[in-house]
């Protein structure tokens, strides 16, 4: 049986998220093959932990107040970058 897990955040865009292990000479680009929003990690963790895992969509506003307010400016910057599209790059190098 699946337990229910959710997370909350504002709207997001696509990331090509990636390990940045390190290598020695030439640069590569650091991102992945695939890039994902939040509802699609929420697709991939479910069964990986065991639990159905949702993604809940939030205010700004809601989100910042669960946030340290140290930190609220650079995460929000982060959210609205990511749905400009500033993070979709992919390329296969990495795979």
């Amino acid at each position: 049986m699946l337990r229910r897990a959710a997370g909350s955040a504002p709207a997001d865009g696509k990331v090509a998220w990636t390990a940045h292990d390190l290598f020695e000479g030439v640069t590569l680009p650091p991102t992945a093959a695939e890039a994902l929003d939040l509802a699609d990690v929420a697709v991939i963790l479910g069964p990986l932990n065991g639990r159905l895992v949702t993604r809940t969509l939030v205010t700004e506003e809601e989100y910042a107040a669960q946030l340290p307010p140290p930190a609220v400016a650079t995460l929000l910057a982060l959210f609205r970058a990511a749905r400009a599209g500033e993070f979709a790059a992919t390329d296969p190098t990495l795979g």
